[in-house]
């Protein structure tokens, strides 16, 4: 009888747990275990005779449990379990749980049809362990991922590109496999569980190098030659996971690939701000001089939206115009707006008040494509809809007037202005689905002219030039009260920018705004330099560590629990304030936030001199399930 240690693969684990079995069993095997009132898959650390534990096993409040079976040798290398353990410390979580968040369900589920090649590298010497940073513009990181590939293959190493979204993977996958599809793998969760494993199988065990490009999901697979791994789109959002264990990607990808001595790039037209940080200090190198400055062949203007005496039109006179030199020269026209709907912002005339949901404390929109055409209120939290003739929740008045412009008004206004012009409309309300979104794009870049109006949504799909691209209005962005807003902003146009070809046009009443001018000349350094000294100021990253905790339920229950957090965490100066959206399905929030030295907060994976604060480490761990642990957050509303 031997007793078994296990890391069960799941949220809300914990530490590894002791189980018994008369079975054969080694470390290193995927084992199926009773967990409560589940099964689940988990890990085998270590094994001992029950003879050698039978202090521990009387010791024990609980009555050890049976292993249901074995499932067979580890798919995952040593590399990968360290790399979770230390993931796991980085983002006070435990190992099982960072497992099942960045590995797909489908694995589990068809764990038996897996297999894997040898783990001993094919050359006696080891890699060399590099960090690079790489900015330049798309067309050019790709023709240096071609000459990699085929530099990389020649020397019989193989090469994974990980990219924060399915279109990206397929892109790239179009670009980079041309002459090399037998040996070019994309993995994917649009793939079904069945295909997902026949690629695994083939991509782990083909003798030739291969080049994989896969969602961060996959990052687990692995071959004995795997020399390069690069963070493609490096700035992207979408590395943040949006559930437990609340993990950035890229800092995973950067542990595993410093564990298993791989080369590491950072690749991005813009990297964020705090990978320029890091070059900046020389923890990342150069693959070649960082381009500081985007290119463009378009004319780039501001059109001043400040009324001046003269009546404000959502799409202005000049804008107009340039409109339809783009239909005579037989282009097409995509209208960029920030929020969807008819307006985002509705207020009492009487009191003042912002209509809100209900349920939650989010700013009701205004909608008017319901079914017989009648408007309605959308809370875009919590979906739940109202009759657009509401009174004021505060003081009952009727005179609501409704503010600003989503995607609904822009589409509206431009159909009255060109009634004879083809007109379509992207945003979460009219492409609920990839495809529906792929379908409307298609029909879009098929027409000799037209106009697109799109939210953000709409730029993974937007592939061809088009003629003129004008953003309606980009003004309420500014009002987020998020310390990366600028970062965003500053992204968004250049992204928008990039891919118009004769025109680019942004209406605003801000036209003096520092940061604007450097995103039109596509100066990245004038507004990494503003950027740094702005979060400097405030203590916000890359200079400090922060470390967000958030409450969520009755408003007294979480202000108690709030209070008890902040005295267990006193030493660590923490900041408690209120949500953003105060309430979300009648359940109140409160963060609160720490800010801590980087170097205290940190592995030696990630920074020469990192350390993770034992104590502060403990602390976090022994919060309750209800409390929400961010390391270095998105934001902090």
């Amino acid at each position: 009888m031997k007793i078994v240690e296990v890391i069960p693969f799941t949220k809300g684990a914990g530490e590894p747990l002791s189980y018994f079995t008369a079975q054969e069993i080694d470390s290193g095997m995927i084992v199926s275990i009773p967990l409560r009132k589940r099964e689940v898959f988990g890990l085998v650390v270590s094994t001992g005779d029950v003879r050698d534990e039978k202090g521990m096993v009387r010791a024990s409040p609980y009555a050890l449990k049976k292993i249901k079976k074995i499932i067979g040798p580890s798919i995952f290398t040593q590399e990968f379990i360290e790399g979770a353990k230390e993931a796991a410390q980085f983002f006070a979580s435990s190992p099982g749980e960072i497992i099942d968040q960045i590995v797909p369900q489908a694995i589990f589920e068809k764990y038996k049809e897996l297999l894997t090649a040898k783990t001993e590298r094919k050359k006696e010497a080891e890699f060399k362990l590099e960090k690079f940073a790489f900015q330049r513009e798309f067309d050019e990181r790709l023709i240096f991922y071609k000459t990699l590939i085929r530099t990389e293959f020649a020397r019989e190493n193989s090469i994974l590109i990980i990219l924060p979204t399915i279109e990206g993977v397929l892109f790239f996958a179009d670009e980079l496999s041309r002459g090399i599809e037998r040996y070019v793998y994309s993995m994917h969760s649009g793939l079904s569980k069945k295909e997902i494993v026949v690629r695994y199988n083939k991509a782990t065990l083909e003798s030739h190098p291969v080049l994989i490009l896969s969602t961060p999901y996959f990052i687990f697979m692995h071959r004995p030659d795997l020399r390069t791994l690069v963070v493609e789109q490096e700035s992207s959002g979408a590395y943040y996971t949006q559930s437990r264990p609340y993990l950035d990607l890229r800092v995973v990808a950067e542990i595993l690939a410093t564990l298993r001595r791989q080369k590491i790039i950072f690749a991005d037209t813009i990297l964020s701000v705090e990978t320029l940080s890091r070059h900046e200090g020389n923890e990342l190198l150069e693959l070649y001089p960082l381009k500081w400055r985007i290119e463009s062949s378009a004319e780039a203007r501001i059109i001043d939206q400040r009324a001046g005496g003269q009546e404000f039109h959502l799409i202005g006179g000049e804008t107009k115009k340039e409109i339809r030199k783009a239909f005579l020269a037989q282009g097409r026209v995509f209208v960029y707006t920030v929020r969807r709907g008819l307006r985002p912002i509705t207020l009492c005339n009487d009191c003042g008040t912002t209509l809100t949901c209900a349920n939650c404390s989010s700013p009701l929109v205004l909608h008017g494509r319901e079914k017989g055409g009648a408007r309605v209120f959308v809370c875009h939290k919590c979906k739940i809809k109202r009759s657009a003739d509401s009174k004021c929740q505060h003081c009952g008045g009727w005179r609501l007037v409704a503010l600003g412009y989503g995607s609904e008004s822009v589409y509206q206004e431009l159909k009255n202005l060109f009634p004879e012009t083809a007109i379509s409309i992207i945003d979460k309300d009219t492409a609920k689905t990839p495809r529906q979104a792929k379908k409307k794009v298609k029909d879009f870049e098929s027409k000799k002219a037209g106009i697109l109006v799109g939210t953000e949504l709409a730029l993974q799909y937007l592939t061809k030039p088009l003629d003129t691209i004008v953003v309606a209005s980009i003004d309420s962005l500014f009002n987020i009260p998020s310390f990366r807003i600028n970062e965003k902003i500053f992204h968004m146009i250049n992204a928008l920018r990039q891919k118009s070809q004769r025109l680019f046009l942004i209406q605003t009443r801000l036209k003096d705004t520092r940061m604007l001018a450097s995103a039109l000349s596509g100066n990245i350094m004038a507004f990494y330099r503003e950027e740094m000294k702005e979060r400097n100021l405030f203590h916000y990253p890359p200079e400090s560590r922060i470390i967000k905790l958030t409450l969520q339920g009755k408003k007294g229950v979480i202000e108690r629990e709030g209070a008890e957090i902040e005295r267990l965490l006193a030493y660590y100066a923490p900041e408690r304030f209120s949500a953003f959206i105060l309430k979300i399905k009648n359940l109140y929030r409160i963060h609160i936030a720490l800010r801590l030295p980087r170097a205290s907060w940190s592995l030696p994976t990630l920074l020469p001199n990192g350390t993770i604060d034992e104590e502060l480490s403990k602390k976090l761990r022994a919060l309750p399930p209800s409390v929400a642990v961010r390391v270095d957050p998105q934001d902090l509303l």
